[in-house]
């Protein structure tokens, strides 16, 4: 049996109307299983502008750097360490140290209250909680009996008791081919007309090169910790990569309740990361942006960074930093990361961080192929049927 604590929130007057919804968009599709049939499932990244004021982005950056500091001369020392690195064998970049990455877990700073408070009023509908690194990376830090697992019999009256949801067997979850409210779900026409074999070869060919690319990375290393601080400088080095992918998670507590699954799968936790931009500036000409990329087609997103800016990713789409320009000097482009989980408050409920209020989200890469093969298949029934 496993527990999760919901963020911490206090009383905010935060509308959620207030902010901008600046990309929301889809990418990465392929077919995944789904009980004993098959899924059409997505990527998402949505930005959002405005998420944060200036009260909670100064708390922050003071909180990561020190009051006053001149960052011209970059990250001091007493909160930032070269030990970060994207990958094996790279240089290594800055990186929070640890004793700040306790105090910001501890979650006591109004402005991540805040942040927390913003986040629960624009998703609802979900539980969420940090992400348990404990359960996830390995099996010796639980107790002998603290990961048995029972059925989700989920629903809106007890499925948050004092803050806590207590989570369980997902292996039957997938059974279900409940109907979701989600935009993530692509309507019951496209549904019949997918299942023909052409556009069926052509996205299960997507998913095959998703899961080879992704899947194979992933599987060596999973970093669950709940924040990730990032200052990225000029001379850095990045490169692409995914936060994590339960269908790659090591034997562990979490897998042991929920087995390995597809993020975005239905009745299952789906891992976000929210990334805070929290400079005041950060000129075109100093580069350093945030880039998704659909790994079937090579094409991507780029995200500039941008004061108040936030950013919500499902954690298995690959992304990188893009390296600050000469012309930035030795100033950080400072941002810091959340690693989330969204649980569903009902069985068989499908977490997305697209909501469907915003609209059809924009497809991207593979994504768009499938749209487009959608509507051929559409208007070839449609003429078959005049």
């Amino acid at each position: 049996m496993l527990s999760l604590k919901e963020i911490s929130t206090h009383g905010s007057d935060w509308d959620p109307e207030s902010l901008r919804v600046t990309l929301n968009a889809r990418l990465d599709a392929r077919l995944v299983p789904h009980g004993s049939a098959m899924r059409l499932d997505y990527g998402h990244v949505v930005v959002l502008d405005d998420f944060i004021g200036e009260p909670e982005r100064q708390s922050l950056i003071d909180t990561l750097t020190q009051p006053s500091w001149d960052h011209s001369q970059g990250p001091p020392s007493s909160s930032w360490e070269r030990e970060t690195a994207d990958g094996q064998g790279l240089p290594k970049t800055w990186g929070l140290k640890d004793s700040v990455l306790q105090a910001l877990a501890k979650g006591e700073l109004p402005a991540m209250q805040e942040v927390h408070t913003r986040l629960a009023k624009l998703y609802p509908d979900y539980f969420i909680a940090h992400m348990p690194s404990h359960l996830i990376q390995t099996n010796q830090q639980a107790a002998p009996d603290s990961h048995k697992v029972q059925s989700p019999q989920l629903n809106r009256s007890d499925a948050v008791q004092g803050q806590q949801t207590v989570l369980g067997d997902g292996t039957n979850s997938g059974d279900s081919q409940a109907e979701s409210s989600s935009s993530c779900h692509m309507d019951q026409a496209y549904l019949t007309a997918a299942s023909e074999a052409a556009s069926e070869a052509a996205i299960a060919a997507t998913a095959e090169q998703h899961a080879d690319s992704t899947g194979s990375k992933q599987a060596a290393s999973v970093d669950c910790n709940q924040f990730v601080g990032n200052a990225a400088v000029y001379g850095d080095c990045y490169t692409w990569h995914i936060d994590a992918d339960p269908a790659a998670f090591p034997s562990s507590p979490w897998v042991d309740a929920f087995g390995h699954y597809c993020n975005g799968e239905p009745g299952r936790p789906l891992l976000v990361s929210l990334l805070l931009y929290l400079d005041t500036k950060w000129p075109r000409q100093w580069d350093a942006e945030t880039l998704f990329l659909d790994d079937d087609t090579d094409i991507g997103i780029v995200v500039r960074p941008k004061c108040f800016r936030a950013v919500l990713m499902d954690q298995d789409i690959l992304h990188r930093v893009s390296t600050p320009s000469q012309v930035a000097g030795a100033r950080p482009r400072y941002s810091l990361v959340w690693k989330l989980v969204f649980m569903p408050r009902v069985a068989e409920q499908q977490c997305c961080i697209a909501k469907a209020s915003w609209g059809p989200p924009t497809a991207i890469g593979s994504a768009a192929r499938v749209e487009s093969i959608k509507r051929s298949m559409l208007r070839n029934r449609r003429d078959r049927s005049a």
